[in-house]
């Protein structure tokens, strides 16, 4: 018996090697459910040490939270030691109610952190500020989460200085405000701010009283889209150009102080042609969408079809001619 029990560890070590592709790769077997348990804490893991180099990290499922360990007086930076994290339909909250008190914040960084499968990042603690550095890889049509767990009068914000990497749809959910920083992002999925959805098994909404504010110093991505869901805030800091949509639904918010250029915009459900829209017309049709005071605009820019593209390259040819 003690035989079949260790060949179906190495077996399932195995399986789990070469599901995520990594050659050492150590599970969590107890979730961190309680603060001052963290990744540091051993009996987290299948190995049963502390998470350190050398070894690949794996949380998978929804019933397991990893958190970042306790900070010692002043310190504002936790750093992951493994050589990468995944987060597999599971969540990995940011903070501890002794690494960031309410009005503080602090950073945890990771620098190959993979969020699949319906993973999601949170910051639990209210009135406080947390930090993502290093590396976030999200898989092309996959979706996963972004919660400030934010509620009415205690809201709760993501800084996500991390650079961004893939094509998922990255919901944005719950009162507080997300931050986009790192202006290397190679993201061309969706974001999706506000509204609602069930995130590992729980129904979670951002409403009147917890809106949920995207905001943008760089990197939202140069193909990316953006829907702006119900009580949703997009309130960017940069001239955004994409080649990909902007979605603005009912109960949405938009702070238009900047000018963006997308592929393709709906207000509503209407689709827009090509061509230049002020901060007065959009305010002027849908003044409960756009936050007054706004001096900018949005600029529509179709990619070219398919059709158009043969025909330019026809014209092409009988000027070479």
């Amino acid at each position: 018996m003690k035989h079949t029990k260790q060949l179906a560890a190495i077996a399932a070590a195995v399986f789990m090697a070469g599901s995520y592709g990594y050659a050492d790769v150590i599970t969590m077997v107890n979730s961190n459910a309680s603060f001052g348990q963290s990744w540091a804490t051993a009996s987290s893991w299948s190995n049963n040490q502390a998470a350190q180099a050398g070894h690949d990290y794996v949380v998978s499922g929804a019933s397991f939270t990893l958190r970042s360990p306790v900070y010692a007086p002043g310190q504002t930076l936790r750093v992951f030691p493994g050589d990468s994290l995944t987060i597999d339909g599971a969540q990995f909250n940011l903070s501890s109610s002794e690494n960031v008190t309410n009005g503080q914040s602090a950073t945890v960084q990771v620098d190959d952190l993979r969020l699949v499968n319906g993973g999601v990042i949170v910051n639990s603690i209210g009135g406080s500020t947390a930090g993502l550095a290093g590396k976030l890889t999200v898989n092309d049509g996959d979706t996963v989460y972004i919660r400030t767990a934010g509620v009415s009068g205690n809201f709760r914000h993501i800084v996500l200085d991390a650079q961004v990497v893939g094509g998922a749809t990255i919901h944005l959910l719950q009162g507080g405000t997300i931050s986009v920083t790192n202006s290397t992002n190679e993201f061309d999925g969706t974001w999706r701010v506000g509204g609602s959805a069930t995130v590992l098994g729980a129904a979670v909404s951002s409403t009147a009283n917890t809106v949920t504010t995207l905001k943008a110093a760089a990197g939202l991505g140069e193909a990316a889209n953006l829907q702006i869901d119900a009580f949703g805030h997009f309130d960017p800091d940069y001239d955004w150009s994409t080649s990909g949509t902007l979605t603005i639904n009912d109960d949405a918010l938009v702070t238009l102080d900047q000018n963006l250029t997308v592929g393709g915009l709906s207000i509503l459900g209407n689709q827009f042609s090509a061509g230049t829209y002020s901060f007065s017309d959009l305010n002027s049709a849908y003044d409960s969408l756009f936050v007054d005071g706004g001096t900018g605009s949005i600029t529509v820019v179709p990619e070219p079809s398919a059709a158009g593209m043969a025909a330019l390259g026809g014209l092409l040819l009988i000027r070479r001619r």
